[in-house]
This record gives C-alpha cells, sequence and structure tokens, in this order.
C-alpha cells in the first residue's frame, strides 16, 4: 500500500485537518474542523483536490448563496480567492499563499466578504489594488479584465 502523507495541520479553504479518522475502503479518511467550527470526516483525496474546502453548513446554510447545485458568480470568486492564498494544492497559490498574499480575518467568512463587495457587477472580476498586498476592503474593487492586466505585477 502506498505511503500515506500526513495532512494533519494543513488547511484547505475554510478546514484545517486535525487528525486522521480512519479508513473508507482504501481511502485515508480526516478529521476536520471548518472555520465556523463544524467538525467532519472527509476523504483525503477530496481535501487535496479542493473539492471539500467547505462545511455543508458554511456552503449551504450560512449564506445560502447557491442556485441549485451551482454556486452564484460572488461565491465562486471568493471560494477561488480562498483557494489561491490557502490551498498549496492549487494550480495558483505560488503567486498568492506561496508568496505570501493573505484574506483579512473579516474576509474569511462569505458572509462579510459580500457584504463589503456587494453583487458582482457582469463582466467584472475581483482586483487587488495593491497586488503586493492581501485582500482585505481596502485593496479590493471589481474590475476589467483590461484594468487587471494594467495592474499586473509584470506591467509595472
Amino acid at each position: 500500500m502506498a505511503h500515506m502523507k500526513d495532512l494533519t495541520g494543513q488547511r484547505f479553504g475554510s478546514r484545517v485537518v486535525l487528525r486522521t479518522a480512519g479508513r473508507y475502503g482504501r481511502m485515508i479518511q480526516w478529521l476536520t474542523r471548518c472555520d465556523c467550527g463544524r467538525e467532519c470526516i472527509v476523504v483525503g483525496s477530496r481535501l487535496t483536490q479542493g473539492k471539500a474546502n467547505q462545511c455543508i453548513t458554511c456552503r449551504e446554510t450560512t449564506h445560502g448563496h447557491r442556485i441549485g447545485a451551482v454556486s452564484t458568480p460572488e461565491y465562486s470568486t471568493w471560494l477561488n480567492m480562498v483557494q489561491r492564498c490557502t490551498n498549496p494544492n492549487t494550480k495558483d497559490y505560488k503567486n498568492y499563499g506561496g508568496r505570501g498574499i493573505t484574506i483579512c480575518k473579516r474576509w474569511r467568512k462569505f458572509e462579510n466578504f459580500l457584504k463589503d463587495m456587494g453583487p458582482k457587477p457582469k463582466g467584472l472580476t475581483i482586483e487587488r489594488k495593491n497586488n503586493n498586498r492581501g485582500y482585505s476592503p481596502s485593496n479590493c474593487v471589481w474590475a476589467t479584465r483590461t484594468q487587471q492586466i494594467h495592474n499586473r505585477r509584470n506591467m509595472k
């Protein structure tokens, strides 16, 4: 059997891995705690593949920002931001969390992000005014792709 990678203490979205919790068939399960405080057992591959980064309470009950099984544009933006900054297994982590880009404590809860940013205007994406600072109300706006291109690190 393959060597088990220890996920203890690692963060995946709003979840932190506490310890192993046995097996489900050949898959290793992990006890996790969401930022909301809820503990849940999750199969490790779902964590590392970015498929279980929030508990059901946060994903559906707390903010209700889903249309059936599809996330709203605001929630998708928030979740992608969280992934880029906190999950070393995502492809963009090296350009965000890997270089110290963080999310302010207030925005770790989707409701606060939505309250501060408001509805996502059609055709706009989240933009950090200063690319060397993290995601926070004072450093973020909704912007066009063209505006973002002009604010890239390699353009300055």
